[in-house]
């Protein structure tokens, strides 16, 4: 669905006029990447809980899915490839996304890496640049990293 240059998907106000916030390519990530799946574990390196409470707020106001802390999934259902992410209370299978990274390159341009997982052996990762166009925060750029 995303894929190389010329990608434009306008971001929501999860950021601010200077930096984009962590919701936005976790969600483009999500669907590009989600499979539709109902619930998504998320995870911000170096993030406090209060910042990730806020990402999972705002990621859960853009998707119409369930929007849970990455270490509430229980990975060890025997009927499931390994490590796929179960929400404990239904049982739903997810996807998990980790913002791994995302850095200002300039006051008008992001990075932003974001690895995803819907099983041990089914994940990769996204690079995605973030540029403020007109005001708003657009992805321009997706470049998928290698598979498991």
């Amino acid at each position: 669905m995303l894929g190389g240059c010329g990608v434009q998907s306008v971001v929501s106000a999860a950021g601010s006029a200077e930096k984009p916030g962590a919701a936005v390519p976790l969600r483009v990530v999500y669907e590009s990447e989600g499979d539709d799946r109902p619930v998504v574990f998320v995870d911000v390196t170096g993030a406090s809980d209060e910042e990730l409470d806020r990402v999972i707020d705002d990621l859960a106001a853009e998707l119409d899915v369930e929007v849970l802390p990455g270490e509430t999934a229980v990975r060890s259902d025997p009927e499931l490839p390994a490590l796929t992410p179960i929400d404990p209370e239904t049982g739903r299978v997810g996807i998990s996304l980790t913002l791994e990274s995302m850095t200002g390159v300039d006051q008008d341009r992001y990075e932003a890496t974001v690895l995803y997982a819907r099983s041990g052996l089914d994940g990769g990762y996204l690079k995605l640049v973030l540029e403020r166009e007109a005001g708003e925060w657009v992805v321009t750029d997706v470049v998928p990293g290698p598979r498991s």
